[in-house]
């Protein structure tokens, strides 16, 4: 949780947007479902995706890449760990 409040913190101080972080276990499984939340919807599509840890990284990357997307060249995965 205080990665997420460090992260809207950053992002308010900068002028830039704030979408709600996802809140899920520390796991390559939940970062394979979180893709299917941050992607399935109308809206508009992230460029970057910052994941709490690696293993979550690891689980968007691999989730990404079953869309066709490209890692990096679509969208953009940090591991924060």
């Amino acid at each position: 949780h205080e990665r997420a409040q460090a992260y809207r913190a950053v992002l308010t101080e900068n002028g830039l947007p704030v979408i709600e972080p996802l809140l899920g276990s520390w796991s390559e499984a939940w970062g394979h479902d979180a893709v299917a939340k941050l992607f399935d919807g109308n809206g508009e599509k992230p460029d970057a995706v910052f994941c709490g840890n690696d293993q979550i990284a690891r689980g968007v990357i691999d989730a990404l890449r079953e869309r066709g997307l490209g890692v990096p060249s679509d969208v953009g995965v940090i591991g924060f760990d």
